[in-house]
This record gives structure tokens, C-alpha cells and sequence, in this order.
């Protein structure tokens, strides 16, 4: 029977002009194979051989031949120097799939090549050029706030960074070169020069990406035009400050003297700082910059918690802020087995202001503090031998979440209208079940899957969707996964999903991959796209997957009968398209071609 050929229909399309300057913008190390969707089989060593010659056709002995990606620094690469013949052998083990071969001397312009090499596959040569004088370059000047130079300041120069956000498409990565990275330092006069910015490198877009670093100095990385007279400047003063604070109670204006309980936090930070005198004075630990203003997040016990501006002063100076706090009610709570009352001591606890956050992600638990995130007044602590624990609530009557996941428990998401209050002594208690667990075996073609990724979802949790951590199967295949409370889930792994309910400590085994389909399909569609089958019939597979080689040939397998929903995916640099076509599969080895289709453009009216 001959072929059926779906046309799928664009369901997002780029602008042409957003799609010409997306291609201008293109990695220097990518090449027509790897637009093409062309991967190289990493699990095949090569070994691959050649000389490198100047631009006078004599051997270019010291030269450096590497193998890597653009996203990985210069020392991050596999290297090897040319003999004095100019002669190199290279081995190429297990690599990402874009990376190329390249080859770089000291006053040469740096020459790169894809690699498609096979074994038995010919020398690959290179002859590199010496840099002109008229060679693209970029150079200028740095400057501070009032237009003097800055010395000692690093100046690295990266390929250009391209495109906006939108819903379909980002800007291009900004990406090393081929050779040695293209660094800079300051002189005395501020000035800087990169040279071997090679316009073919940069697809002629005559910019250049620049990320400045200096001491008590920032500006923020950007593009710059490639040539002389460029200036940046940078901002701070250079100089190394401290944080100084009193610690006054708002109501009688009173230092808060050597407090009991406190926990100063300075934000984008997880450290926290508690060392108050009897003063109430304070300076927390730096690296801080002279002049400039930080936020600080105060606790203490017995008073609502604060967030505090406060502006770096030199260390020989005696300036010092006040910071008023307001007296309130501050929340203190037990946490204990719901089972026997025992308490749980040692559990690490997050409170946080959700507002307007709608998830939590696990993996950053002890991540979590202001400007991460979203949530805020975000304050970590651990109970102690008896459970306790406390928190200061936010001003003007707001309540965070509480959230934790003690070793052996289910995991606590407890929102403020959840709190349950001991009216005799005012105090929070949160009895904690012991946790559910769900285990099992993960199979692929009747066979244990090692090494494989096992997901939980469910339902939000105090009003925040979960982001949990997922575990990987054993060398039997088998996964446990712990932490839950009662509830409904769906287990993912390997395509396949189990929807499980699980009650207070109970623990399930569920199986997954035992129900997989024998049928196959193939076809062919755009080189290098990604394909995803997914059943519109009730079955446990969720999702099949497929890439589609350089010849644009696919085949995915493990399909019952029945009809699918078909998504491809192509991702280029700074853009995506995705496309979508419902398909039945009648057969075992139905041929099923996907091809790209615009859809019909409206007819202009009058």
C-alpha cells in the first residue's frame, strides 16, 4: 500500500524578517549537518588525523586541534598540539552531539570544521591565515559613573546574543569561539582590544556579545559593535563596603538589645546572620560594595517581620541605620508523628508569603529565599529536640505557607487556612503522618530498565503545584519513591504513566512499561525534528518518541492499534516550530510520512 502523508499545519509562525535574523545569529560551531538534525554516534570512538599548515603552506607546529561545543570554555575542551610537523591525531570519545573539530595558533585566526567522520574516514587538514591588521576586532574603553577610566577591569567576548522572547521563539546563547577565549584586561587608561573576532565567525552580523568583570564593579553583559571606540561604562565605586544596622522597636523607639531569637538574611542569600550586641547593633559580613543599597530581611522574635534598605558605608566610618520593627504576635509551632505525638526534631521548614507563586520547586528547597522563586519573607529553620520552631509573620495580617519533608514523613505543605492552633498555649501543631510510598519495576521490551528517570505529579498542594524531584531506577531496574502523603498521583517513566492513590503510610508497588504495545511505524519528515505519538485511548503509554535522522527517515515503536495524536518539534537557534495531526494506526509497520504545511492565508479584502 502506498504511503500515507499527513500535512500538518503551522500552529505558530515566525516572521520572515525575525527568521532571517534568527539564522544570521547561528553559533559559529553549528553547521548545515547539525541544522539538519544530523547526530553523531558518540558510542563509537574515532580516532582522526591531520597537519596543520600556515598561510605559506609550511607545517604549523604548537598548534591547538580541540573537539567540543560552543557552550564550553576553551579549557573545557578536548585538546591536542600539532608535532613539529605540524602533524596531530585526535580521539573522539564520547561527545555531545554538536560538537565540532577546530584548529588555533598564537597570531592565526582560528579555523573551524564540522566532523562527520566515519571510521576509516580520511586526514582532515587545516591551513590557518595570520590576522590582518584590518582583521574584525573590538576595542575601547572603560569607564566609571563620572567618565574616568577603570584598570584591571576583565573584559571576555563572546559570540552575539540575538532574538526576543516570545511565545515562539529566545534569544540565541551567547557562546564561546573556536581557540583560546577571547579575553581582555584594562590598562591604566581603561583601554581594552580583542582581536580574531573573524566576521564568517559571527555570519557577518558585525556585533559581539562583551561580559565585563572587575571587583565592586557591574555592568550588565551586552552586544557591542564590533571596532574601535567602543566605551562601557561600569557602575559602583570600585571599593569594598559594610552593612551596618540598630535593631528599634517602632513603639518606644528603644534599641533592641541582645535578642534571643533573630535571623537577619540578606536577599538573593541563604546564609543567615544572627550575631545582634547588646545594643541591638549589627554589621553583617560582606562581600558588600561602598555605596551601594542592599535589602535585608530582619526576624525576630516577638516582632512582625521587616524588610530593611541598607546602604554599604566604609568600614572606618561610624554610620549606622536604624531599623524599626514593629512588635507582633510571632508564630510558634510543634511539629510531632501524628501517630503518637513523639516529636519530630531535626526537620528542615520553609515559610513563605505564595502570593501570587504557583508552584514549589523541591530541588531548590534549601535554595529558597528572596528573589528566588517569588515567595516571600522567606525564612528557613530546623526543629528542635522537642519540634519546636518559629517564624515571624509579615507585616499588615498576611500568613505564609509552611512547607517540609522530614526523612520518613509526608511531605508538609500547610497553607494559613489550613494552620490548626492549640487554643491553651497559642501554638501551631502539626501532626505529620508517616510518608506513603509507591515502588516498582520500570521495563522496556519485557526487560528491566536501569538508570531511568521515575516522575511523580498530583494534585496542588496549598495552593501550589508540586515540583518534586525524581528518582532514578536501580541496576534491577526497581525505584522507590517516598515523601507523599495521601492523595492521588501519576507516575512517569519511559513514556508511560500510572495514575495510583495512596492513603495515609501506605505503600504501593506499581509496575511500569508491562503494557506496551509490538506494533511499529516509520515514515519520513523534516530532518532532525523530534516526534511524539501520544494515544487518544485509555493505556498507560502517555508518549512515544522519535527523531527523525538526516536523511529525515523515523520510526517509532511499541504502538497499540488505534488513533494518536502527533506532534513534531523542530528547535532552531533563537526559534521553534510545532505541529500537530491526529493519525490511526491500523497496521504493524504502517508507513506514515509527516510533512511541513503552511496554512491557507486569508484572501486580502477590499
Amino acid at each position: 500500500m502506498g504511503a500515507e502523508v499527513i500535512n500538518l499545519c503551522t500552529r505558530r509562525i515566525a516572521l520572515a524578517a525575525f527568521t532571517v535574523l534568527t539564522q544570521l545569529a547561528a553559533s559559529p560551531w553549528a553547521s548545515s549537518a547539525q541544522e539538519d538534525g544530523d547526530k553523531e554516534d558518540a558510542a563509537v570512538p574515532l580516532t582522526v588525523t591531520g597537519t596543520v599548515l600556515d598561510d605559506a603552506g609550511q607545517p604549523l607546529p604548537g598548534a591547538t586541534i580541540e573537539w567540543g561545543v560552543d557552550t564550553q570554555r576553551f579549557s573545557a575542551r578536548q585538546r591536542v598540539v600539532t608535532d613539529r610537523e605540524g602533524h596531530y591525531s585526535i580521539r573522539r570519545g564520547r561527545i555531545e552531539e554538536r560538537a565540532r573539530l577546530a584548529a588555533s595558533a598564537p597570531g592565526f585566526s582560528a579555523q573551524l570544521m564540522g566532523w562527520d567522520a566515519e571510521p576509516g574516514a580520511g586526514p582532515i587538514d587545516f591551513q590557518l591565515q595570520r590576522i590582518p591588521k584590518d582583521a574584525a576586532f573590538v576595542a575601547g574603553t572603560v569607564v566609571d559613573d563620572y567618565g574616568e577610566p577603570v584598570a584591571g577591569v576583565v573584559v571576555e567576548a563572546f559570540t552575539p546574543v540575538v532574538g526576543v522572547h516570545s511565545s515562539f521563539s529566545w534569544p540565541t546563547g551567547r557562546d564561546y569561539f573556536p581557540g583560546p577565549d577571547r579575553k581582555a584586561t584594562t590598562d591604566a587608561d581603561g583601554a581594552f582590544r580583542i582581536e580574531d573576532l573573524a566576521q564568517p565567525l559571527f555570519n557577518d552580523t558585525g556585533e559581539v556579545h562583551l561580559s565585563l568583570r572587575s571587583e565592586h564593579r557591574h555592568v550588565n553583559d551586552a552586544n557591542y559593535p564590533l571596532g574601535a571606540g567602543v566605551t562601557i561604562r561600569m557602575h559602583g565605586s570600585g571599593r569594598a563596603g559594610v552593612l551596618r544596622g540598630r535593631l528599634v522597636d517602632a513603639k518606644d523607639g528603644l534599641p533592641i538589645a541582645s535578642p534571643k531569637a533573630v535571623r537577619i538574611v540578606q536577599r538573593h542569600r541563604t546564609d543567615v546572620f544572627d550575631d545582634v550586641d547588646d545594643q541591638g547593633c549589627l554589621e553583617l559580613p560582606g562581600p558588600v560594595t561602598l555605596g551601594n543599597t542592599y535589602s535585608v530581611n530582619v526576624y525576630v522574635a516577638g516582632y512582625a517581620a521587616a524588610e530593611a534598605r541598607l546602604t554599604a558605608v566604609n568600614a572606618d566610618s561610624g554610620g549606622i541605620a536604624d531599623i524599626l520593627l514593629t512588635p507582633a504576635p510571632t508564630l510558634h509551632g510543634r511539629l510531632v508523628d501524628a501517630d503518637n505525638g513523639a516529636p519530630i526534631a531535626g526537620a528542615e521548614l520553609l515559610y513563605g508569603l505564595v502570593g501570587k507563586v504557583s508552584y514549589f520547586e523541591w530541588s531548590s528547597f534549601a535554595k529558597y529565599t528572596d528573589g528566588l522563586h517569588g515567595l516571600k519573607f522567606v525564612q528557613h529553620a530546623t526543629t528542635d529536640a522537642e519540634g519546636r520552631f518559629w517564624f515571624c509573620e509579615p507585616p499588615e495580617g498576611e500568613h505564609g505557607t509552611i512547607i517540609g519533608r522530614p526523612a520518613g514523613y509526608a511531605e508538609i505543605v500547610l497553607s494559613p487556612a489550613e494552620r490548626t492552633i492549640a487554643p491553651e498555649t497559642g501554638t501551631l501543631v502539626v501532626r505529620l503522618p508517616r510518608e506513603a510510598v509507591v515502588m516498582g519495576l520500570v521495563v522496556k521490551d519485557g526487560k528491566p530498565v536501569t538508570e531511568e528517570r521515575v516522575s511523580v505529579t498530583g494534585a496542588k498542594r496549598g495552593g501550589l503545584e508540586q515540583w518534586r524531584v525524581g528518582v532514578k531506577t536501580d541496576a534491577e531496574g526497581r525505584y522507590r519513591y517516598g515523601g507523599l502523603a495521601a492523595g492521588e498521583y501519576v507516575l512517569h517513566a519511559n513514556g508511560f504513566a500510572q495514575p495510583v492513590t495512596l492513603g495515609h503510610a501506605e505503600q504501593a508497588d506499581v509496575d511500569l512499561g508491562h503494557d506496551a504495545g509490538t506494533w511499529s511505524v516509520h515514515g519520513f519528515a523534516p530532518a532532525g525534528v523530534s516526534i511524539a505519538f501520544s494515544p487518544m485511548f485509555d493505556w498507560q503509554c502517555r508518549q512515544l518518541d522519535a527523531e527523525a535522522d538526516k536523511e529525515g527517515r523515523y520510526q517509532v515503536q511499541g504502538l497499540k492499534p488505534g488513533r494518536y495524536r502527533v506532534r513534531i518539534d523542530y528547535v532552531g537557534r533563537g526559534f521553534s516550530r510545532d505541529h500537530e495531526v491526529e493519525v490511526e494506526v491500523t497496521r504493524d509497520g504502517q508507513q506514515v510520512d509527516l510533512e511541513w504545511r503552511r496554512p491557507p492565508q486569508p484572501k486580502a479584502t477590499t
